[in-house]
C-alpha cells in the first residue's frame, strides 16, 4: 500500500515537474524564488465534494426516461456539475499545480539543485528504481512481461516530453519572423494599389483590401499563437487541466 502511494505522488509530481518546466519556457521570472512554490498538496475534501456532485448527476441522468428529457437533464446537470466543481473555470489564481503530496525533505534536497527539466527526469528514474526494486524483493508479483509495458509506457511520456520541449525550447527564426513581417508590410502598402487597378470601384476596392489584409495578418497571429502553446492564456494547451484530471484520477 505504501509502494502504490508513493508511486502516485511520484507520478503527480512528475507531471507537474513537466508542466511547470514547460511553462517556464513562457514566463521566464518563475524561475527566481522556492523551485517547488508552484506546487500544492491535493484537498481530499474537495475531491469528496465533487464526488458527491458526480453522483448527483448520474442519479439525476438516470431519472431521465424519454429521449428530449435525456438531453435537456444531461445539458442542465452538467452544466451545473462543472459550474461547481470549478472545471469551467479550472485555473487557479496563483498559477499553482497540484500534486497528492508535497515532495519530502530529502527529495527536495535532491531536486532543488537541478534544471527544471533535470528534475523531470530524476523522479522518472526513482518510479524506475522502485519498480524495480519492488519486483526484486518479491513484493510485485507481476509476470515480467507485462511489468514491461509500465517501463514502455513510461518511456513513451519521457519522449513525448523532450518533443514537447523542444517546441518549448527552441526558438522559431528571427531572421524569418522579420522576413514575414517586413512582407506583410509591404504587402499593406502594395495590395490597394493592386486591387483598385483591376477592380476600378470606390465600393469593391475597399472591401477586397480589408479582407485581404485582415486575413493575412490574421494567419500571421495564429502563427504567433502556435509557435508557444504552453503558456497560461486561453489560446495556450490546457496543461493544467490535463494536470487536474490525474491527479484526480490518481
Amino acid at each position: 500500500m505504501r509502494f502504490r502511494v508513493r508511486l502516485s505522488n511520484w507520478f503527480t509530481s512528475l507531471s507537474a515537474l513537466a508542466f511547470q518546466s514547460l511553462q517556464m519556457s513562457v514566463d521566464e521570472d518563475d524561475v527566481s524564488g522556492d523551485p517547488f512554490q508552484f506546487m500544492r498538496a491535493y484537498d481530499f475534501e474537495e475531491r469528496s465534494r465533487r464526488s458527491a456532485i458526480s453522483r448527483r448527476r448520474r442519479s439525476t441522468m438516470r431519472r431521465c426516461n424519454t429521449g428530449e428529457r435525456r438531453v435537456f437533464c444531461a445539458s442542465m446537470e452538467t452544466l451545473n456539475f462543472l459550474a461547481q466543481s470549478g472545471d469551467i473555470f479550472p485555473f487557479r489564481s496563483d498559477h499553482r499545480i497540484t500534486v497528492l503530496c508535497l515532495p519530502t525533505q530529502k527529495e527536495q534536497e535532491q531536486l532543488g539543485p537541478l534544471t527544471p527539466e533535470d528534475r523531470v527526469f530524476r523522479v522518472s528514474s526513482w518510479i524506475v528504481e522502485a519498480i524495480i526494486a519492488e519486483h526484486q524483493q518479491g513484493r510485485l508479483k507481476t509476470h515480467p512481461a507485462i511489468l514491461s509495458r509500465i517501463f514502455q509506457e513510461l518511456s513513451d511520456g519521457m519522449l513525448g516530453y523532450n518533443q514537447a520541449c523542444k517546441i518549448a525550447f527552441i526558438p522559431f527564426p528571427f531572421p524569418f519572423a522579420q522576413i514575414m513581417a517586413l512582407v506583410i508590410s509591404l504587402w499593406a502598402g502594395i495590395c490597394p494599389v493592386v486591387i483598385d487597378h483591376f477592380t476600378q470601384s470606390l465600393v469593391i476596392t475597399p472591401f477586397l483590401t480589408v479582407l485581404i489584409l485582415v486575413s493575412y495578418v490574421g494567419l500571421n497571429q495564429i502563427a504567433m499563437n502556435l509557435e508557444m502553446p504552453f503558456g497560461l492564456g486561453v489560446h495556450h494547451l490546457p496543461l493544467s487541466q490535463i494536470h487536474e484530471q490525474l491527479v484526480d484520477y490518481a
